[in-house]
């Protein structure tokens, strides 16, 4: 090759690197200056969202907003899911976030450095009524008030503030090709039963389409395992918590888990999750070869083209299955079956229809770096309230998030179950659990791994490393404290200073924060004694009721004999 080629060709890596960086330069400033240089203020909004319906609903809102706000722009901003948390950490890094965002799609730990560093508290505004309620019977309640969930997943322990509004509730079910069911089964409906539901899936099973390829009767991928395992799969351990729930709050946390694993009060062998094991391996033999390394678009697909009769989805995605049936196929949609009480094999292990826990989806956030951040939670506040959440959520066929905000009829099959069992099985603490977990897991469901090899490898595991998973998340606790007690400290003085009655919201808060750091001192220590006293603790728990506390519970709790009718 020629020599002043050659010179050339090595420049040209350094030539494309310049281009790209005076690109990207460029890019910034003129974006920049855009926000700066317009006769209205613009608000960008940026979300993942891309199912049908949803920018639509987005636009609808934005302009209903603009009618009251002539002065403000709303422009949004769809990122594919698949690179949208690459995206966020670009955008928040460089300071080229838009004013809201919506928050996901990162691990937590780096979600947790996005909240402290780039992102702002809405705190403030949960104590205050929501100005766009005005009229109606919300008028004067706090925001925290009008979830139906109560913020509860905006709220994020680790810094003490509250950071992201919701929109919508979620659910997942079971969707099925109504068509193919009438033509392989007859039935115009899939049994309710859990043991005729595995009946009609054995025939299904041994039926082959017109190219002889065998019917898949579950359509399934690492990514829709989760609907079963939430559904049916999880429910089943919940008579292990007896044995689990150490500190008796009625709830099961990963280190109580732990340690009761550790102590030999429970292990893999336990009824409850012995069953679960062959709950799933009952199940997903009905998934189809190798699913296990399939990802979401290539289940829909198989869905899609009616190689399999049913697909656990959630309800996000009910638009997008509807489109793709559309001309093709009907589709239906039934809650899991779950295995009742009367099963051969697990009705013993069954005390209730699962809980599902109505938390909000869908969350956004305002970045520290907008211009016009009031007005961009001022616009999150508007998609909140009951009105707009409900003529939102309306357009996309999701269920609103705004107490008295009313559903579609036809969504009634979501609406989640607020009454019922919950979960009992944290195999992982954190650190290197999560990861060997994931790996013996893997191989279990792959049919790579018999559930005794399973047990095997998990107990060495949890003997020889569970230990400083433990006192990693202990530490971590205690490292929130000095935070928590610092927080502490300015509400008090703030609520001090403050009269009544904003001074209320203040005070609650601070009860709150100062509770928290005593909690954390308190679990400390506790753990560091359930850990020196394993043998002990497998015989009984820590914590016991007094007989005075006993009584005094069931004399609060005893049923009050009806109110005698007054006579004229």
């Amino acid at each position: 090759m020629n020599p002043r080629l050659q010179r050339l060709w090595a420049l040209l890596p350094i030539v494309m690197i310049a281009l790209t960086y005076f690109w990207a330069l460029g890019v910034v400033g003129k974006r920049t200056l855009r926000r700066h240089d317009s006769d209205k203020t613009i608000i960008r909004i940026a979300h993942w969202q891309l199912e049908a319906g949803v920018r639509e609903g987005l636009n609808e809102a934005a302009a209903e907003y603009q009618k009251q706000h002539p002065h403000v722009e709303i422009r949004q901003e769809a990122i594919p899911e698949s690179g949208y948390g690459q995206w966020l950490s670009i955008q928040l890094l460089g300071g080229t976030a838009p004013d809201i965002v919506e928050i996901g799609a990162v691990p937590r730990n780096l979600l947790l450095m996005f909240y402290q560093r780039y992102l702002l508290p809405i705190t403030p505004y949960v104590a205050r009524p929501n100005p766009y309620n005005k009229g109606t019977d919300l008028e004067n309640e706090p925001l925290i008030n009008t979830f139906m969930d109560g913020l509860r997943q905006s709220y994020i322990p680790e810094i003490q503030e509250y950071m992201t509004i919701p929109l919508s509730r979620m659910s997942m079910r079971l969707f099925y090709n109504k068509t193919l069911l009438k033509k392989l089964t007859g039935r115009n409906e899939p049994p309710s039963d859990f043991r005729e539901f595995i009946l009609m899936c054995e025939k299904i099973a041994s039926l082959s389409d017109p190219a002889g390829r065998p019917y898949i009767p579950i359509s399934g991928s690492g990514y829709h395992l989760q609907g079963w395992r939430m559904s049916i799969f999880s429910p089943v351990t919940y008579s292990a918590y007896r044995e689990v729930d150490l500190n008796g709050d009625g709830r099961v946390g990963s280190d109580e888990w732990a340690i009761a694993y550790l102590s030999g009060r429970i292990s893999l062998e336990h009824p409850a999750y012995k069953g679960m094991f062959e709950l799933m391996e009952e199940v997903t033999r009905f998934f189809q070869q190798g699913w296990i390394g399939l990802n979401r678009d290539e289940a829909i697909f198989n869905f899609a083209q009616q190689r399999a009769l049913f697909i656990s989805s959630g309800l996000w995605e009910a638009g997008g299955l509807a489109q793709l049936a559309e001309g093709k196929f009907e589709i239906g949609i039934i809650d899991f079956p779950l295995p009742g009480p009367t099963d051969p094999k697990y009705g013993s292990l069954i005390e209730g229809p699962r809980y599902e826990n109505p938390e909000g989806s869908v969350p956004f956030a305002v970045s520290k770096t907008s211009l016009h951040a009031e007005t961009a939670v001022d616009f999150l506040l508007f998609l909140a309230s009951r009105e707009q959440n409900a003529r939102f959520n309306a357009r996309l066929k999701w269920l609103p998030l705004i107490v008295g905000a009313e559903s579609l009829p036809e969504l009634k099959v979501f609406e989640p179950t607020l009454e019922g069992v919950f979960p009992t099985f944290y195999p992982v603490l954190g650190g290197e659990s999560v990861i060997r977990w994931s790996q013996l897991e893997s191989l279990f469901l792959a049919g790579q791994l018999s559930f005794e090899e399973l047990n095997r490898q998990y107990s060495e595991f949890m003997r020889e490393r569970a230990g400083n998973d433990i006192a990693e998340y202990q530490r971590n606790k205690i490292r929130a404290q000095a935070r928590q007690f610092s927080i502490a400290g300015n509400l008090r003085s703030r609520a001090l200073n403050t009269p009544e009655p904003e001074a209320a919201p203040l005070w609650k808060h601070y009860r709150e924060i100062a509770l928290r750091a005593i909690e954390s001192d308190v679990s400390y220590f506790t753990t560091l004694k359930q850990l020196n006293d394993l043998p002990d603790l497998r015989e009984k728990p820590i914590y016991q009721y007094s007989g005075q506390a006993r009584e005094r519970i069931q004399r609060e709790f005893a049923p009050q004999p009806p109110a005698k009718a007054s006579t004229p």
